[in-house]
């Protein structure tokens, strides 16, 4: 860095850490491993792509924003906690066929 002055510099470097560091630290969640079928791990990244697909299902019922889905209940259990079984179950059942 030709012409920033020693201070700057260490500034500059440790913002360009920071955002690093940052990138590095959400890359990191979505390889993260929310269970296994088998030996074949299931990543965070594909849990969520099921979950969506769940929700996306339910769109068309009351389940509109994200508030609902935390607060209306499915057969007495919370939306988001019938949808997240749902999403884990169409995981274990396209991974383990």
């Amino acid at each position: 860095m030709k012409g920033v002055d020693g201070p700057m510099r260490k500034t500059i470097l440790c913002i360009s850490l920071l955002i690093t560091l940052a990138l590095f630290g959400c890359a990191d969640k979505k390889q993260e491993i929310v269970a296994y079928v088998g030996d074949v791990p299931i990543t965070m990244a594909e849990f969520e792509f099921y979950l969506d697909n769940v929700k996306e299902q339910l769109e068309g019922t009351e389940l509109s924003d994200d508030e609902d889905w935390h607060n209306k209940e499915i057969d007495g259990r919370k939306a988001i906690e019938v949808a997240k079984d749902r999403a884990l179950d169409n995981a274990i059942v396209n991974i383990a066929y």
